[in-house]
């Protein structure tokens, strides 16, 4: 649990940093900070969805943007399919490469 509240922090941090530089005037092409913004957005809700999951709450209570009204659309469920996906990309991240395994 502790490695991904590190994680929030360190996408909390760049997403202030990106908050940042694409408040002030811009002087040239933003899109790539923007799609970096957006990015950083849905992995801290996934983040902020895994670690209340865990903790048995839910993060998001209502139905996402774009489902189409009237969808069933159930709050557990889809909580635990995003910690679950989050989970395993995150042990994934973790778990150290064979190469580094024979260089140490």
């Amino acid at each position: 649990m502790d490695s991904f509240v590190d994680c929030i922090r360190d996408v909390e941090r760049e997403i202030r940093e990106l908050k940042r530089v694409l408040r002030t005037r811009w002087a040239g092409p933003m899109a790539d900070e923007q799609r970096r913004h957006m990015f950083l957005r849905k992995k801290a809700t996934e983040l902020y969805v895994t670690v209340a999951f865990a903790r048995g709450r839910l993060h998001v209570q209502k139905a996402p943007r774009g489902l189409s009204p009237g969808s069933d659309w159930d709050a557990k469920a889809w909580a635990a399919l995003i910690a679950e996906r989050t989970t395993l990309a995150h042990e994934s991240a973790l778990v150290p490469k064979s190469e580094e395994l024979v260089a140490s």
